[in-house]
């Protein structure tokens, strides 16, 4: 049993390393762009490697002397933390003032669908020729918005804006205590609180009305819980406990409720907490290891079943019958498909697929794309050269993709905008913000990289939930070389890596110490 941990545990390892390894690289010489934010076409160019090293010399220095700061003080970590907290909260409202973005797309749909819940008119549900028989599982963002509308008895977006940049928060304090648990270092929580700060998508996404960062939020809390219900301190009494638990377990549902692709990450999570039983089988009573057993298939049963539950809930409310919607074999099919926007990106393949070809009918239009998908792997098959470059494009255009698409997800104005704020988007500001967002990025997958390095070489014991999120960006990376292809899809990951950049810019001040140490002693001696 042993050694299967520890082949397990050295196979996170190596694949954290070659995932973040081939990002820093690729990162360091390539990047994804928009010529500006209202084009759909991404192109993938050269960088230049010496202003790359420049800025990253900059910007590490800069990290190095405000981290430096705010440690000299006993509680410096704590007023970082509320610093940054108070930074995130009103950039992000003053953002999603000036951008006027709004609801549009699959977000306005699903938007408009939840204020006509909230006042108990579900005409928007129909087994065919609606949003809902296309995209079911979206069933689930729009009950968690109705609940938002009922509770605050208003139904203006700009509620559901005012509760991202308060999930934008949760965000920042979870990954603040979950650094504290799995690295055991302050250094690493300062380092992530600025790493957190300097990212302007992650910020800049608050004005974006949809799943993704109330997902964020509800995912990290939840970890938060989780760890404090299976990893807490002794004091913590039976009552306290269980209330952890009870949080762990409704808030991770709630995770996959707003935004079914956090299966990836329960998926990671299920694997990660096998792992810590193996690593505490030892430790563990016979009750307990039966406790954590039950309350981890009760957590996964949730989390499968919540849409689903979801989705039953309003067939009776509505009196419709729901149709299983698009199937996955159409987005597998499109993502092997050549588009415009780039390599595996939506081309209206599998909508057109459904409604069209197949007639709403689920069955046919599974069928239909099975057989386009196996006719996409045998062309791949005969064509390796072509195959290999395809899925390398593919990749390098979500994960390279100037701030994770933020522009592209959020150009769309509800009024007219300063102009200053329209440069961010179509100006020269938007030049100005694509270089740093590029750049960025590039520091962050480096300092993962560094992450992911210097785990593999020590060889002390640390928490299995240390490697949970590099194994959540390893999944997302492999599924979505296969599934429908969006720099979007990206951003789920880069925000829970920002935990590992921290740490990574930790342990690279650890190590280049006493090399400094070394040439101020020098510098004496001269």
């Amino acid at each position: 049993m042993q050694r299967f941990y520890t082949f397990c545990i050295r196979f996170l390892q190596i694949s954290s390393l070659v995932l973040f390894g081939i990002l820093a690289v690729s990162s360091f010489f390539r990047t994804a762009y928009l010529e500006n934010a209202y084009e759909i076409v991404i192109r993938l160019g050269w960088d230049n490697p010496l202003l790359n090293l420049l800025f990253l010399c900059c910007f590490l220095a800069l990290l190095t002397g405000i981290g430096k700061l705010f440690l000299r003080f006993e509680k410096g970590a704590g007023v970082l933390l509320v610093l940054s907290c108070l930074w995130i909260f009103g950039v992000s409202l003053l953002w999603t003032y000036f951008s006027k973005s709004g609801p549009a797309s699959d977000c306005g749909s699903v938007y408009y669908a939840a204020k006509r819940f909230a006042v108990d008119d579900f005409s928007a549900i129909s087994y065919r020729d609606s949003y809902f028989s296309v995209y079911p599982f979206q069933l689930g963002l729009a009950f968690f918005y109705e609940i938002i509308f009922r509770i605050v008895r208003s139904d203006n977006f700009h509620i559901l804006q005012g509760v991202n940049a308060l999930c934008l928060v949760v965000c920042t304090v979870s990954q603040y205590f979950l650094c504290g648990r799995i690295f055991r270092k302050k250094d690493a929580q300062v380092y992530t609180l600025l790493l957190t700060d300097f990212c302007l998508p992650f910020i800049m996404y608050g004005s974006y009305i949809y799943g993704e960062i109330p997902s964020f939020a509800f995912l990290l809390f939840g970890t938060w819980m989780l760890l404090l219900t299976l990893e807490g301190q002794t004091k913590f009494s039976p009552a306290r406990k269980v209330l952890h638990g009870f949080l762990a377990l409704l808030s991770l549902t709630c995770g996959v409720l707003v935004r079914k692709n956090s299966l990836v990450f329960m998926i990671a999570l299920g694997i990660i907490l096998v792992l810590w039983l193996l690593q505490n089988r030892h430790r563990l009573s016979s009750k307990r290891l039966a406790l954590c057993l039950v309350y981890f298939l009760l957590l996964f049963a949730l989390s499968f079943s919540v849409i689903p539950m979801v989705q039953n809930l309003y067939a009776k409310r509505s009196g419709q019958r729901l149709n299983p919607g698009i199937p996955a074999s159409t987005y597998l099919a499109m993502g092997l498909m050549e588009t415009e926007a780039g390599p595996g990106h939506y081309s209206g393949y599998n909508f057109e697929t459904f409604t069209e070809a197949a007639d709403y009918d689920a069955e046919t239009a599974s069928e239909i794309g099975w057989n386009d998908y196996r006719r996409q792997l045998s062309y791949f098959a005969a064509h390796p050269g072509y195959g290999l470059q395809f899925f390398w494009k593919k990749f390098c255009i979500q994960w390279l993709n100037t701030g994770w698409s933020v522009f592209d997800s959020t150009f769309v104005p509800f009024g007219e905008r300063l102009p200053v704020i329209e440069s961010c988007f179509s100006g020269p500001l938007y030049g100005v913000l694509k270089a740093y967002m590029t750049n960025y990025q590039m520091v962050l997958y480096l300092l993962c990289a560094i992450c992911s390095f210097v785990c593999f070489l020590d060889k002390k014991k640390d928490t299995v939930f240390l490697y949970l999120f590099p194994l959540t960006a390893f999944g997302g990376a492999l599924l979505f070389l296969a599934w429908e292809a969006s720099g979007r899809y990206v951003l789920p990951y880069a925000v829970f890596m920002l935990p590992c950049g921290g740490y990574g810019m930790c342990r690279l001040l650890d190590r280049t110490a006493p090399i400094f140490t070394v040439l101020r002693k020098g510098k004496k001696n001269v």
